[in-house]
């Protein structure tokens, strides 16, 4: 049995803590929290379903190529971070130099997915989390029964990771902080001869996340695999690639493909891209692409 599924397409699970309310104009309007944020949203192009909402915002990030993507624009004094809960997890919000707020609510389905794949393991899980950012999956996967491995190159990323972390009262959790270049730690790994039975491939956010801003890193793609290939174990568990909807779902299908390569009927595979649901007009706009991998179990 071919167990590889066709592209999928998701709706973002709901969560207390989030809605998208509107687009349109080329910007979407989300809540965190208490918290209404207008964000840049480029493909919508159309006209905003509830434009009085957009007067409640409390902060609106304007884009600026000469700096360093943008701004965001609040009141004097604004509240420029705040803490949200998922199940026994706080994370925390933060506005920035960047539209990134250092939660994608979109992840949720992976969070959930990646719970359920470590909760059924049958041997102790160790996961490598890549380009980890504010590591909201090293709490899922420890607070679930793994050890993980957060590396990522950014020191202020790790730092936002490790204060999620004492946020939600996990300090003893078996998470490893690595602020390295990924290939590099991956090739001293090897040379190590560690080895992980679960991967998480995030694809790093950039401030403008198209093609082209990505062009670099898609051609060290080839080292890069072939580098983490030298450290996964034979008997993997599971593996999940991430990125940005400019990266195609097929994208992230062959670099799962690639770190896995294993007969059809001992795998289940999917791919494709998770959507959130606008409550103003019900639009679905895709946020994220995907692919699953995990080992097939016996009945």
């Amino acid at each position: 049995m071919n167990n590889t599924h066709p592209f999928s397409f998701e709706l973002a699970q709901n969560w207390q803590e989030y809605d998208l309310l509107d687009s349109g104009d080329g910007k979407i309007l989300e809540r965190f929290g208490k918290k209404l944020l207008s964000r840049p949203y480029p493909q919508a192009f159309w006209a905003k379903s509830a434009p009085e909402l957009w007067k409640q915002a409390h902060a609106r990030f304007h884009a600026d190529v000469h700096d360093f993507g943008g701004q965001w624009l609040t009141e004097d004094n604004a509240q420029k971070s705040w803490h949200l809960r998922w199940d026994k997890i706080r994370l925390q919000t933060q506005l920035g130099a960047s539209q990134h707020t250092g939660i994608f609510p979109e992840e949720i389905n992976q969070w959930l997915w990646l719970q359920k794949q470590i909760e059924s393991a049958q041997k102790p899980v160790k996961l490598l989390n890549l380009w980890a950012y504010t590591g909201a999956i090293n709490l899922v996967a420890t607070q679930s029964g793994a050890e993980a491995t957060h590396v990522d190159s950014s020191k202020h990323g790790i730092g936002w990771a490790m204060a999620n972390q004492k946020l939600s009262n996990m300090k003893d959790a078996p998470i490893r902080y690595i602020q390295e270049d990924p290939l590099k730690f991956i090739k001293r790994e090897a040379r190590r001869e560690k080895l992980y039975n679960a991967l998480v491939f995030h694809f790093p956010r950039f401030e403008t996340e198209n093609e082209s801003a990505y062009k670099d890193f898609l051609k060290q793609l080839p080292e890069l695999l072939e580098a983490i290939n030298a450290i996964l174990d034979p008997c993997l568990q599971c593996l999940l690639v991430t990125a940005p909807t400019c990266i195609h779902p097929n994208t992230c299908h062959e670099i799962a493909r690639a770190l896995t390569n294993k007969p059809p009927q001992t795998e289940v595979i999917q791919s494709g891209q998770i959507a959130s649901l606008e409550k103003s007009s019900g639009k679905t706009l895709p946020r994220a692409s995907f692919s699953r991998w995990s080992a097939r179990t016996n009945g």
